[in-house]
């Protein structure tokens, strides 16, 4: 199983296009301490560079995403398009320096897959480790909760 690192600390087990993600204590960077541990796999995950990724968090809330083999759409409410009508470009293969990003709610559609107001999505922070783990996934699951615990009674 493949298994990478972001720069402020969580875990994500590769599970296909998929990944489960155990988020870090970012109590540094201004979120509850009480959200930390295994959040719900995405139904895709995606990478892209971190100029693109800004994409994701500067635009309004309301927005429709468009994925194609030719990149990623990302429309605005306001009808803005992200690149001036520039695809994004992504991977679906985790790379060190990408960015994580976790997609829920795809519904498929004569333009591609569409993300839009009833999906969630979270952008992760930069890849800085990637490595394989021999273990099978509960075990990993198991290893990373009791390493967890084991941080929060230090």
């Amino acid at each position: 199983m493949v298994v990478f690192n972001t720069a402020l600390g969580s875990t994500y087990l590769v599970l296909g296009h998929s990944t489960k993600r155990h988020k870090s204590d970012h109590t540094q960077v201004g979120h509850d301490k009480s959200d930390i541990g295994w959040k719900d796999p995405s139904d895709l995950t995606i990478y892209v560079k971190q100029k693109e990724g800004l994409h994701f968090l500067t635009a309004s809330e309301r927005k429709v995403m468009v994925l194609r083999k030719d990149g990623l759409f990302l429309i605005t409410q306001d009808g803005e398009i992200t690149s001036k009508g520039e695809p994004i470009e992504y991977s679906l293969k985790p790379e060190i320096g990408l960015l994580p990003i976790e997609l829920s709610g795809l519904k498929e559609h004569s333009w591609g897959l569409i993300f839009g107001d009833n999906g969630k999505y979270h952008v992760g922070n930069k890849i800085t480790e990637i490595y394989e783990e021999e273990e099978e996934e509960n075990q990993f699951i198991g290893y990373l909760d009791r390493l967890a615990n084991e941080e929060q009674s230090a």
